[in-house]
């Protein structure tokens, strides 16, 4: 029978889970950045509410079985990471548009 992992070890994993997906939302970006060449800071915070809005939308589409546009629930998940990451650097970036 296998060693059931100590509380710091689920703890550890749990930290590697998160720095994985973490990993994953800052591939994400930068990807996405290259094709809308940082539209978020013309757009502003208005506009990041607006997508982490639909992306709630979306998540609670997938959650009651639909999908849209062949996106995952995680995948959602990490676009609104990265929508509330974006959302942080504007609002401590005294000169973004309000």
């Amino acid at each position: 029978m296998p060693e059931t992992p100590s509380a710091d070890r689920y703890l550890e994993i749990e930290a590697e889970l998160f720095s994985e997906y973490a990993r994953r939302t800052v591939s994400l970006f930068a990807e996405r950045n290259q094709v809308y060449r940082s539209q978020f800071r013309r757009e502003g915070l208005p506009a990041v509410l607006g997508w982490i809005r639909t992306k709630l939308q979306r998540v609670a589409s997938c959650l009651h079985g639909d999908i849209v546009d062949d996106e995952s629930l995680a995948e959602n998940f990490l676009d609104m990471g990265a929508y509330c990451l974006m959302g942080a650097m504007l609002a401590e970036d005294p000169m973004a548009p309000e």
